[in-house]
């Protein structure tokens, strides 16, 4: 679906409508395809710089792209069960806790 033209990523228009890429046919590795579904992250929450005990990241599961141009990726929060998309995230190894917490989320389905 992904093919190399002269240096720069293309997506055919399956992999368009599928949401790899809605706005434009340009795919940039590092942006779009960096993190494998499944994958765990702590991701930076999307608020100002603060001076608080307030936690920045929170841990996550990769569901997929957002599919557009600034590379952002759809996550599960592990906290509330719900989808949130994130640009900025760090790879981490996945603790036991965390697969714990996904098997109770799915267990809840």
């Amino acid at each position: 679906n992904i093919h190399s033209n002269g240096g720069t990523l293309t997506v055919d228009h399956r992999a368009k409508l599928l949401g790899y890429c809605k706005r434009s046919d340009k795919v940039d590795f590092k942006k779009h395809l960096s993190l494998q579904v499944g994958q765990y992250c702590q991701v930076h929450e999307n608020e100002e710089a603060h001076n608080s005990m307030k936690q920045r990241t929170r841990g996550a599961i990769v569901l997929g792209s957002s599919g557009n141009l600034q590379g952002g990726f759809i996550f599960m929060a592990l906290d509330t069960g719900k989808k949130i998309t994130r640009y900025a995230w760090d790879v981490v190894p996945t603790p036991d806790l965390v697969i714990k917490r996904v098997n109770t989320l799915g267990n809840d389905q």
